[in-house]
């Protein structure tokens, strides 16, 4: 196992680049940056709390008062909110029409270059190498996309908790070009989102209380993702934290979507209770307001009364559906993936009366509930998934009325614990925790009208029986197989390889044994511009 470095820097970091500013003469001179003085922050054991973090802003503010910063002398500081790891604050003033991109280069380390997205008169560059010597190229661009300045300057940036810096790279069948953005592995480290890019190279990480981010859901210019197992943060592109909302009495479990533009809905448990991961949430995004919206243990309730207390959990909880997937259709439709019962579950009318449309799954494993009619009708002959995760809903134009598409990781296990004298049929090629030959990328297509799935598209995955996910993002899939192997990879929408990342290096340090999600974004319009 790799050995952690000590992870005690000053909150903030007197930085000094020893570089140059390329003058009209050719002449160069020396660039000393200033330090953030706020003794009193140092003394606080959690910074990422709103009140502390608007302290910081007032900070900043105050020194970009006290002197005329500017391209040639910026105010600098590393991570000043101490949320994104890595990652560097400017300030100093363009003007209209100019735009600043940067380079950041480091022996045995791919360059790392962006267009930088301006917030609050500051920008946030990602992208440094921890305790490595950053050769840092700023550019300043006009309207014409012409260079009207350049700063070059030698930065040797800090440690980093982490020795892991860079994920084991492997090339596949395709010669396509993998998409851009950076990936976000999620769940590796508690309290860590890291960043990697195209090369592996991780790049920034973003920071939490604890627990795993879960996903990343971007609404203009702020980030939404959990800070702890009972908290959602709203983040803006300096990394400070703008909102906390929190989720009293629950706690998040796998995963939230955004219902429309001012709430989410989230999957979670509810605290002191007999069942766990059979709640699904609402959170209102304006006024921090958050409720109970769907109790599937009532919605389903034929069911889960005939499961014996015997089958619980050793913490006396009985984790009967374990939801781990959501989705929203038309605002007011759910689409629920339920681990235990290998089962997809869509539900209607959520914000008023919520009813049972459908399920797809194994046939007896509802058959002696009154369920049963509610099972969509198999086209075809191919296994059911087992213990799926991440079932994702994607409209077709091309499609008929009432027919869509549900594209997922099909990890094709058979738990089952919590009914434990089940003798019903299994999908064939299912595995167990520790051992599986295969998992799957599966594609149905839903046809409602026929009340009828069938599958359209799969295609073979490295076995990981628990966790992992599926994303299509730019004509390709980005898939995470999180723990009997630990890949993150990238496909062709064919299902031709492109390039695996393996990150079993990270989880040594983090010592952890899953990678819970993989997503790739490009973070347009928020750290970056197009």
């Amino acid at each position: 196992m790799r050995k952690k470095l000590p992870y005690t820097l000053p909150f903030f970091l007197l930085l000094i680049f020893s570089g140059c500013q390329l003058n009209d003469n050719g002449t160069e001179s020396s660039i000393h940056l200033e330090q953030l003085s706020v003794e009193t922050l140092k003394e606080r054991k959690n910074v990422r709390t709103l009140a502390t973090q608007n302290d910081i802003t007032n900070e900043l503010e105050t020194l970009k008062e006290a002197k005329e910063y500017s391209f040639a002398k910026p105010l600098a500081v590393w991570n000043p909110y101490q949320t994104i790891a890595n990652s560097l604050y400017l300030a100093f003033e363009l003007e209209e029409g100019q735009q600043l991109t940067y380079t950041i280069q480091a022996d045995g380390y791919a360059d790392f270059s962006k267009t930088a997205k301006q917030t609050d008169g500051g920008f946030l560059l990602l992208g440094f190498i921890p305790s490595t010597e950053n050769i840092l190229t700023l550019q300043i661009k006009d309207a014409t996309d012409s260079v009207v300045k350049e700063q070059i300057f030698s930065v040797v940036a800090p440690d980093y908790e982490y020795t892991t810096l860079q994920l084991k790279k492997a090339s596949g069948t395709s010669d396509t070009q993998l998409s851009n953005g950076l990936f976000a592995l999620i769940g590796a480290g508690n309290g860590h989102t890291f960043l990697f890019d195209n090369s592996g190279v991780i790049r920034g990480d973003i920071l939490t209380n604890s627990y795993r981010t879960d996903r990343i859901i971007q609404i203009d210019d702020q980030l939404l993702f959990a800070n702890t197992n009972n908290q959602i943060v709203r983040m803006n592109a300096l990394g400070k934290f703008e909102a906390l909302y929190k989720l009293s009495g629950y706690e998040l479990h796998h995963d939230f979507c955004l219902a429309n533009e001012n709430s989410l809905l989230i999957l979670a448990s509810k605290k002191n209770r007999d069942t766990v991961e059979d709640i699904v949430l609402t959170l209102d995004l304006t006024t921090g307001e958050c409720k109970e919206l769907i109790d599937m243990k009532d919605l389903l309730f034929d069911y889960v009364s005939d499961l014996e207390t015997e089958d619980q959990d050793e913490d006396n909880t009985l984790d009967w559906l374990h939801a781990n997937s959501i989705q929203v259709i038309d605002e007011n439709q759910l689409i629920l993936s339920s681990r235990e019962t290998s089962s997809i579950i869509k539900i209607n009318n959520v914000y008023t009366e919520p009813t049972l449309e459908y399920i797809i799954g194994e046939e007896d494993v509802w058959t002696n509930t009154t369920y049963k009619d509610h099972l969509l009708t198999q086209v075809g002959n191919f296994p059911n998934s087992g213990g799926q995760h991440s079932v994702n809903y994607l409209a077709d134009d091309k499609l008929k009325d009432g027919q869509y598409y549900l594209y997922f990781y099909n990890n094709n296990l058979w738990w089952y614990a919590s009914n434990p004298d089940y003798t019903g049929s299994i999908p064939t090629g299912t595995g167990e925790k520790e051992s599986g030959e295969k998992s799957k990328y599966y594609k149905y297509l839903i046809d409602e009208e026929k009340g009828t799935y069938e599958l359209v598209d799969s295609f073979d995955l490295p076995y990981s029986s628990i966790v992992s996910n599926v994303q299509s993002i730019a004509d390709h899939l980005v898939i995470n197989s999180g723990y009997n192997v630990h890949l993150a990879e990238e496909y062709t929408q064919d299902g031709e390889l492109i390039t695996s990342f393996d990150y079993s290096e990270l989880l040594d340090e983090t010592e952890k044994n899953l990678g819970y999600r993989v997503f790739k974004y490009s973070f347009d319009d928020f750290w970056f511009t197009n």
